[in-house]
């Protein structure tokens, strides 16, 4: 099955539907575009536009900030060039695709990273992206992904890999050593983040609060 092309147009401009064919219609009379092999293919931030606003492949909110992290930390997108290029648009999925930039951060490492992130971001919970643990004689111990420093709580994406190998061992000897440090963990699963991302919430709001009260 071959995949659809999607052909970008002004509002204004009559096209015949086709099989095979997506049509996205743009309030601007310009395209963002560039050169290709005799025809012109969208920019780099005509695609990241596209990626946050196509409502119609149902991504969700954290999806698309995880794909935009992504080009964010690639180079492929500049950040400043992507809001200027939001400025006064009025496609559909624009709320959304102003939202995924306020949320986006080139830190993070990966696209479920992100998803994480945004769903405690939304529920009102900021984590702190990439922190570094330190012991009392100054030694680096390891990083975390995501955490609350004042709480000492972290909160870690544990994907498939992280049962490959040695892995398994390499994760528990590091987040030992930093428990020995007073660090709490909440570990999430694929299956956990993808299916029940508001009981990772819950689980989240409900360490910090029992910290709190201690």
């Amino acid at each position: 099955m071959q995949a659809p092309v999607e052909f970008v147009l002004p509002e204004r401009l009559l096209f015949a539907l086709q099989n095979g064919v997506h049509i996205r219609r743009t309030s601007r009379g310009r395209i963002d575009s560039e050169p290709w092999r005799g025809i012109r293919l969208a920019s780099s931030t005509r695609l990241a536009f596209d990626i946050l606003t196509n409502t119609k492949l149902h991504r969700s909110l954290p999806k698309v900030v995880g794909y935009l992290d992504a080009l964010l930390r690639a180079g492929a997108v500049d950040a400043s060039t992507l809001a200027d290029f939001l400025i006064g648009r009025r496609e559909g999925g624009i709320a959304r695709a102003r939202q995924a930039l306020r949320l986006a951060d080139p830190r993070s490492e990966s696209i479920p990273e992100s998803e994480l992130r945004v769903w405690l971001s939304v529920a009102g919970l900021e984590p702190d992206l990439q922190v570094p643990v330190i012991d009392e004689r100054g030694a680096f111990v390891g990083r975390l992904d995501l955490a609350f420093p004042a709480h000492k709580l972290a909160v870690e994406y544990d994907g498939d890999w992280h049962r490959d190998g040695d892995q398994p061992q390499r994760d528990r000897a590091r987040r030992q050593a930093m428990r020995a440090l007073g660090w709490r963990f909440v570990i999430v699963t694929k299956a956990e983040l993808y299916e029940t991302p508001k009981a990772v919430v819950a689980a989240v709001r409900a360490a910090l609060s029992r910290e709190s009260a201690a």
